[in-house]
């Protein structure tokens, strides 16, 4: 976030350590494979990662459409109108040629004959409503971006991408997240400190993972 978000999470090395052992890869392996999972990924239920708890926390659309009136109208943001007007009209040339498409409506007197519309306050919310969930990607640990429940934004203002980094420092595991999307700090405590639920997500997966493999190797030997 805006500084570092650190948490210890007690035990949380050991059970790497046994899940990388009976997944049979590396422990850096494990660790790049749990940052990716952490950053954004829907298995279903609260198996979710970052990105996904903080889209489950922003405004609806139909929240944001109904805030004028909610607010009586004092919704203000200089130079920029709080709806902005669309009609439509037939495209006359471009590849939309003979299309209808949805244009904005243009002011037609004083000063401002022939000028666009500023896009307004309300559809510019709506259209940066995931601002804070964007703010957990990054590049690097992508993998499971596009799965069910994945990214699919086309904001145009994009957060700056999330510096997500596991390493081991002696024995301990070192698990630094930070957001760089502006109040991302306080937007996490206001919604219950959803980082440290997205953390202990990543440690229960590994654990009922763990505990199942366990189970089919006691059953197996049962067996025999």
């Amino acid at each position: 976030m805006n500084g570092a978000y650190q948490s210890e999470i007690p035990g949380a090395l050991d059970v790497m350590r046994q899940y990388a052992d009976l997944r049979g890869m590396g422990l850096s392996e494990v660790f790049t494979d749990q940052a990716a999972k952490l950053s954004c990924s829907n298995f279903g239920g609260e198996n979710k990662g970052l990105f996904q708890f903080a889209a489950d926390i922003a405004p609806t659309t139909e929240e944001l459409a109904s805030l004028p009136e909610k607010l009586g109208w004092r919704i203000k943001r200089r130079g920029r109108p709080i709806f902005t007007q669309y009609t439509e009209k037939m495209a006359t040339r471009g590849k939309y040629k003979g299309q209808m498409r949805k244009v904005r409506v243009k002011r037609m007197t004083g000063e401002g004959k022939g000028k666009s519309l500023a896009k307004g306050e309300i559809a510019i919310r709506i259209a940066r409503r995931f601002y804070q969930a964007i703010g957990w990607l990054n590049p690097a640990v992508n993998k499971y971006e596009r799965k069910d429940g994945g990214v699919k934004s086309r904001q145009k203002k994009k957060a700056p991408p999330a510096l997500v980094t596991l390493r081991l420092q002696g024995d301990t595991l070192i698990l630094i997240i930070e957001n760089r999307a502006k109040n991302s700090e306080e937007v996490n405590m206001r919604h219950g400190d959803y980082v440290r639920r997205a953390l202990d997500v990543r440690i229960e997966d590994m654990t009922a993972y763990i505990e199942r493999k366990l189970e089919e190797r006691a059953a197996a030997l049962k067996l025999n």
